[in-house]
């Protein structure tokens, strides 16, 4: 129990419009794995440390966490971990192998927690890929499948996206 009320915590502030810079999300996760070492939640955390790295342009240690989830079963960890996997692929330079890793789990019945996650790099990688009109059709999904505090947040950022598109 302790664990499970300590990671909703982690995940409530992963989440949070106010979100800690990832370096405290890190100390956290880091902090986490450390005292469960065994907790069934451990996997999350390693995904939710490599998405941390990858936003701090570490990717030696995103490389290290994203190699532990080669033997994750299916589910909602595995399909975080494919998030993961994908937006490691668009930071070096490899947009459509990243789409194609995400494009089976479109439609998919993806984890309320992992959606917002899997919305944002789903939409990043078809615009990295020149997909302009796939993106905005990944846009209005984001949009209307965010929950409602999480909605301000993904309109300021759809809207920003948006106006980087080309005019015509």
């Amino acid at each position: 129990p302790g664990s499970g009320l300590r990671f909703d915590a982690i995940r409530a502030a992963w989440r949070s419009a106010t979100r800690p810079s990832p370096t405290q999300m890190r100390a956290l996760l880091e902090e986490f794995i450390a005292q469960y070492p065994k907790d069934g939640l451990v996997p999350l955390a390693h995904v939710y440390l490599a998405l941390a790295a990858i936003e701090q342009r570490d990717f030696a240690k995103a490389d290290q966490e994203i190699a532990l989830g080669q033997s994750f079963p299916p589910g909602s960890t595995r399909d975080l971990w494919t998030v993961a996997c994908a937006r490691r692929l668009r930071f070096q330079g490899q947009p459509d192998a990243a789409l194609e890793l995400l494009r089976p789990l479109v439609g998919k019945n993806v984890d309320p927690v992992n959606q917002a996650e899997f919305q944002e790099e789903l939409t990043l990688v078809a615009l990295a890929t020149h997909r302009d009109y796939e993106a905005i059709s990944y846009m209005d999904a984001w949009l209307r499948g965010s929950p409602e505090e999480e909605r301000a947040r993904t309109a300021d950022t759809v809207t920003t996206l948006v106006e980087r598109l080309p005019k015509e």
